[in-house]
């Protein structure tokens, strides 16, 4: 937003409602990228622009980039918080799917942590397989 811009009607959602509303920033302009002027700096001044605008002081605790950085982290702990619950099912179902597979290679008797044992496990692996190959092709 620029001086002399007036958004208001639409940062209040009455043109175009959106479910989470609206959240006015003031970008940093490319003259002030070049002269070097910070993030932290045009936080500041973005705050001071809400908060001494005609329009905007009426709004300003809910305009600029740290209350959107807030409203995002809301959103996406929220989101977080209602995944979980079907990825752990998932999780589970899954675990449970490949524990059953796992049985039907019957007992390992090797200690998977052991690197010689991950090598005579697969050896043994590829061995069983072979052998039920085997036995598929002979009938």
């Amino acid at each position: 937003m620029d001086e002399g811009t007036d958004y208001f009607e639409a940062l209040q959602g009455n043109l175009y409602p959106l479910k989470l509303g609206y959240i006015g920033i003031v970008c940093r302009k490319q003259k002030e990228l070049e002269s070097g002027k910070s993030i932290g700096e045009a936080v500041k001044s973005e705050k001071q622009f809400f908060n001494d605008h005609e329009v905007y002081k009426k709004m300003a605790d809910k305009m600029g980039v740290p209350y959107l950085i807030k409203v995002l982290n809301i959103v996406f702990l929220n989101h977080i918080k209602n995944t979980i619950p079907t990825l752990k099912a998932s999780i589970s179902n899954l675990l449970q799917e490949k524990q059953c597979e796992l049985a039907k290679y019957g007992e390992l008797g090797y200690d998977i942590e052991d690197n010689k044992a991950k090598g005579r496990l697969i050896l043994d692996m590829i061995s069983r397989f072979c052998k039920n190959y085997d036995e598929i092709l002979s009938g």
